[in-house]
């Protein structure tokens, strides 16, 4: 064949073969679109590839970061299952475009510190597809990685109670900070509340209102804050005892505990924190029942734990006991 017929047939495919790569390098390179998965499709939520995009997306409309990593969806049945049965199904797509920008990682290219965060939080974290809440400084927030033999319906309790998780964080991120709960008197309405002059290193007396924290760095300023000790209580999943510790016991002494105690709940099969999962099971060696509970100082120095079935007055009495331990702060 002559040089110059070779030549003529083999620029056609030169050419298609430099516009191939130059299409699919910016596909790659881009970010998605919103509303669009990189790999899934449409789905409710905003969708980005770059993580330093997503969130400066995700500071300017106040919103949380919801991680996803997985492969391609042809190679990943659980992908599949949790977009189609999950996420675009029912209003958990809604209420997750209402508090978070998603970032789509493929599992070969995480972000280093994306990845080390959800490794410290959850279990299962090498298993397609891994989800996770964070805020736009990559604080964990809740997440999910489905087990092997988890199906629809499992994933989607478990995604339930990261959602929820993910919604009272973001609510104290738009909260307004000092609420007042009294209305002011329409005489002095105008004028500023005299603030009360404390003496150097003496916390400030806090309101006596009992809550609940999930983040254990939160629950220490408002003890230090407010010159208390902290209330340590673990929980269960199916736990009888827990349930009742948290939904009946506390409730009818809380005024009591609001008193002397900042609350702090974690579960125990996936702790928030490590540091303070060891302390509340070294203060309870040798507990046969749950839930392990105890009181500790706002530096997380051990006064007294409890565990089992535990009564409103037994409860008193131990907050007592740890206040005196404390010196009384």
């Amino acid at each position: 064949m002559p040089q110059a017929l070779r030549t003529r047939r083999a620029l056609p495919l030169a050419l298609l073969l430099v516009t191939a790569l130059t299409l699919s390098t910016g596909v790659e390179g881009a970010d998605a679109s919103p509303g669009v998965h990189p790999t899934m499709g449409n789905t409710t939520l905003s969708w980005h590839t770059r993580l330093t995009e997503a969130q400066a997306d995700a500071r300017a409309k106040g919103k949380l970061l919801f991680v996803e990593v997985s492969r391609a969806p042809s190679r990943c049945m659980k992908c599949r299952v949790l977009f189609n049965s999950v996420l675009n199904t029912g209003d958990i797509g809604r209420r997750m475009d209402a508090i978070a920008v998603g970032v789509h990682f493929d599992w070969r290219g995480v972000d280093r510190t994306v990845y080390r965060r959800i490794q410290r939080n959850l279990r299962n974290q090498n298993v397609d597809p891994t989800v996770a809440f964070l805020t736009p400084d990559l604080g964990f927030v809740s997440g999910y990685a489905p087990g092997r033999n988890d199906r629809s319906s499992t994933m989607r309790v478990h995604l339930e109670r990261a959602v929820r998780t993910a919604e009272r964080k973001h609510k104290s991120m738009t909260k307004p900070s000092g609420p007042s709960d009294i209305e002011p008197h329409p005489d002095v309405a105008d004028e500023p509340e005299p603030k009360p002059i404390l003496p150097p290193n003496q916390p400030r007396p806090g309101p006596a209102r009992f809550v609940w924290y999930r983040n254990i760095r939160e629950a220490q300023n408002a003890a230090r804050e407010q010159g208390k000790i902290l209330m340590l209580v673990s929980t269960k999943p199916n736990c009888g005892l827990c349930r009742k510790l948290k939904d009946q016991v506390i409730p009818s002494c809380r005024a009591d505990i609001a008193k002397g105690a900042v609350a702090y709940l974690y579960d125990i099969t996936r702790p928030e924190s490590r540091e303070v999962d060891r302390l509340v099971r070294g203060m309870n060696r040798g507990a046969r029942l749950m839930p392990l509970c105890g009181f500790a100082t706002a530096d997380l120095k051990p006064l007294k734990g409890f565990s089992g079935p535990t009564t409103a007055t037994q409860l008193r009495g131990y907050m007592r006991q740890a206040q005196r331990m404390s010196g009384g702060r």
